[in-house]
């Protein structure tokens, strides 16, 4: 059937753009327009109506006139034209025309807004990411700690957590070092290296710690 399962990354909007570059774009909106935390749901319909008559940068066109053929009708554009249709069935056959013109033009956009982006994707860059191991330890970002302090003081890292599956240069699964039962996938942009200090290396004396420091 076509159908390929794919490990989506959380907090991690540029895996699954389909889906979350409408949200950016939803909360951008919201952000702008609302006075207080409180409200939001109240501007959503002013959001989505912004959102369908805009021109999308790849298609070159609107949402609401790719769905009616029609650009959308505001109360300060409304004016009654000449060519409205009399009827249905005029109606029909000037929309169906309109539309498979715009249908070819969207279609050859999307073509070319296909080719490059693979053009762009398959540029060689660099690597500014660690390379994780399996077994690696690393802490992992998690931008929702709940804590009594302000968010600039507030901890952004969870406790170390130890790499226990890879499925690409970029996605990993984690287990937590203690809770084991506490295991997801994630990417790597939410990952740092966890660096063992003196006190998980289980010494049993200070010569052991001198010792350990002499052969560092």
């Amino acid at each position: 059937m076509g159908i390929h399962k794919r490990h989506i990354s959380s907090y991690s909007a540029h895996v699954n753009g389909r889906v979350e570059k409408p949200n950016q774009s939803l909360a951008n909106i919201l952000a702008s327009i609302t006075q207080n935390t409180n409200d939001w749901d109240e501007q959503l319909p002013h959001t989505m109506l912004a959102l369908n008559s805009a021109i999308h940068e790849a298609t070159y066109t609107s949402a609401f006139f790719l769905e009616h053929g029609r650009d959308i009708r505001l109360s300060y554009t409304y004016e009654k034209n000449s060519d409205t249709p009399q009827n249905k069935y005029e109606y029909v056959e000037k929309l169906l025309p309109s539309l498979e013109q715009i249908f070819n033009k969207v279609l050859k956009n999307l073509k070319e807004q296909e080719a490059s982006h693979i053009n762009l994707s398959t540029k060689p860059t660099k690597q500014h990411h660690y390379d994780y191991k399996i077994g690696s330890l690393c802490f992992i970002k998690t931008p929702n700690i709940k804590s009594n302090l302000s968010p600039k003081l507030r901890p952004k890292f969870e406790d170390p957590y130890r790499v226990i599956e890879r499925f690409s240069n970029v996605n990993y699964k984690v287990q937590h070092v203690e809770q084991l039962r506490k295991r997801f996938n994630t990417h790597v942009n939410r990952m740092i290296p966890f660096i063992k200090r003196f006190s998980y290396l289980h010494l049993n004396n200070l010569d052991d710690l001198q010792n350990q420091t002499i052969r560092g």
